[in-house]
This record gives C-alpha cells, sequence and structure tokens, in this order.
C-alpha cells in the first residue's frame, strides 16, 4: 500500500501540470489516507515533498496535515 501511495502521484505528476498534480495528490492521498488510516500518508508526503522541493512540496505538506474534510474543501476552494 505505501508503494501505491509512494509511486502513483510521482507517476501522475509527469502527466499533469503542477497544479492539478497537487489536487490529484490531495485526492488520491486523502482516500488512500482514510482506507489506510493515515498508516504511511505522513511518509509518503514527506517523501514527495523532498523529491520535489519546490511549491509543489510544500503543497502537499500542507494538505497532509489537514483533515479528510478540510482537505477537500480546500482543493474545491483553491
Amino acid at each position: 500500500m505505501c508503494l501505491v501511495i509512494i509511486f502513483l502521484p510521482i507517476l501522475l505528476a509527469c502527466q499533469l501540470p503542477a497544479l492539478k498534480a497537487a489536487s490529484a495528490f490531495g485526492c488520491i492521498l486523502a482516500y488512500l489516507d482514510l482506507a489506510n488510516h493515515g498508516a504511511c500518508t505522513i511518509w509518503s508526503i514527506h517523501f514527495l515533498s523532498i523529491f520535489f522541493k519546490d511549491a509543489l512540496g510544500r503543497r502537499l505538506e500542507r494538505l497532509s496535515l489537514q483533515s479528510g474534510t478540510s482537505l477537500l474543501y480546500s482543493l474545491i476552494v483553491e
């Protein structure tokens, strides 16, 4: 499960612009976090933020700190 959380967003990032990728990451991670009770989402976000080292990584870290409901709300509003 952790490998899916780590590598699927990276593959998506190659296909999508940065903002859409961040939103896609947020949706995928929120869904998997609910299914996985947050077991490895924080580590995956940490890995991705180190990997990207830019606004996308910072956005992912910020999204990872929010709850599932507020995460989806922030994705819709932004």
